[in-house]
């Protein structure tokens, strides 16, 4: 039961991290896109 919870904990800990870094490779490469294009 304890090993069921603390996984349960860690699978949700890793969707909020893999969605941070989702967000956050979007935000650079609209970034990097928004540089590389010519003024």
């Amino acid at each position: 039961m304890m090993s069921s919870a603390l996984w349960g904990i860690s699978l949700r800990y890793a969707v909020k991290i893999s969605e941070k870094c989702i967000c956050l490779s979007r935000h650079i490469a609209k970034n990097n896109g928004a540089a590389e294009k010519p003024a």
